[in-house]
């Protein structure tokens, strides 16, 4: 796995691991499968990302990590959703938006390097 890859994962584990610490603070009797949604879908992203990044063939590297993008943007609607219930406050609601958005931009530059790869 070249450094590139190697930072993608670095990202998204990281936001793994916030969402996994603020869901400690939510409450038990919140909407129902909040905790679990945002702890299910953390772990969907990182899954994806590393069966992206780790298939050599471009069309299902692809494939992967457009997923990875669509899981997210489904977080990152959570994590809003969150917010606007209190469950989080605006520094942790703001930290992870951040690394939502670096992961992202890194996932979406990896796709470009790929289809330009194809190109050649």
């Amino acid at each position: 796995m070249d450094l590139n890859n190697l930072e993608i994962s670095r990202q998204c584990l990281k936001i793994q691991e916030m969402i996994f610490f603020i869901t400690q603070r939510f409450p038990k009797y919140g909407p129902v499968g909040l905790t679990e949604k945002l702890r299910k879908t953390s772990l969907k992203i990182i899954n994806n990302i590393e069966e992206g990044l780790g298939v050599s063939q471009s069309i299902e590297s692809m494939h992967q990590l457009n997923k990875a993008l669509s899981e997210l943007e489904t977080l990152a609607a959570a994590i809003r959703f969150a917010k606007e219930k209190g469950y989080m406050g605006l520094l942790g609601y703001e930290l992870i938006a951040l690394n939502i958005n670096e992961c992202k931009s890194s996932v979406m530059s990896h796709l470009v390097h790929i289809k330009r790869k194809q190109i050649a």
